[in-house]
């Protein structure tokens, strides 16, 4: 937990000049009650990922507003290990390696992200595969086929409540944005597909 609160607050510092805010925003992801899984139950495989997310996104802030990049392995080590850790985790880190590959500033290691990408794709096909088999790894009942991945795509808009809100504040940003439409689309399309790989891969769970 502290080692996050140090990686935020370098962040924050990177951007904001205010000591009280840069504190505050620090110390945030940690009082959030959505965090109670990471820190106070104690579960290694979130909090280990936790700690990897953390360093990503100081990576990123970095590069982006300094024009300055960590040491390259250090990042392709944050890059691989939550996918290694906790499965679905696979999918956000191939977010971060695109991220690295198509908009850093100071990056160039491109050939070498593309092994990267290409590993964090072989964990990914290993895990769906391994679902289809065996069943969710919370226990074989949950049973992957590709008949139940239509039912959760037919189901999608009505299974969970959640859903609909989801669908439906994307109505209200898109009305509010209008204008941006380039932002926007762009920012819908990574939400949406992080969002729908998740709930594959937890099968509809909430």
């Amino acid at each position: 937990m502290f080692y996050c609160l140090v990686i935020f607050y370098r962040t924050t510092a990177i951007v904001i000049y205010s000591n009280l805010l840069r504190f505050t925003l620090a110390i945030f992801p940690v009082l959030n009650p959505f965090t109670v899984d990471f820190f106070y139950r104690a579960g290694p495989q979130e909090t280990f990922v936790f700690i990897f997310i953390a360093n990503l996104i100081y990576f990123i802030v970095k590069d982006h507003f300094t024009g300055t990049i960590t040491n390259k392995y250090f990042i392709y080590a944050n890059l691989l290990l939550p996918g290694l850790i906790k499965e679905p985790f696979s999918i956000i880190c191939i977010y971060f390696s695109l991220y690295f590959l198509f908009f850093s500033n100071k990056f160039k290691f491109k050939k070498s992200l593309f092994i990267v990408i290409f590993i964090q794709i072989l964990i990914l096909f290993t895990i769906l595969f391994n679902y289809i088999n065996v069943g969710h790894t919370y226990g074989a009942e949950n049973e992957f086929s590709n008949e139940k991945f239509l039912n959760l795509l037919i189901s999608f808009p009505y299974n969970l409540k959640i859903n609909s809100l989801f669908i439906f504040v994307q109505l209200i940003l898109i009305l509010l944005l209008y204008k941006k439409k380039k932002f926007v689309l762009s920012v819908l399309f990574f939400v949406n597909l992080f969002y729908l790989s998740n709930y594959f891969i937890y099968q509809g769970w909430s």
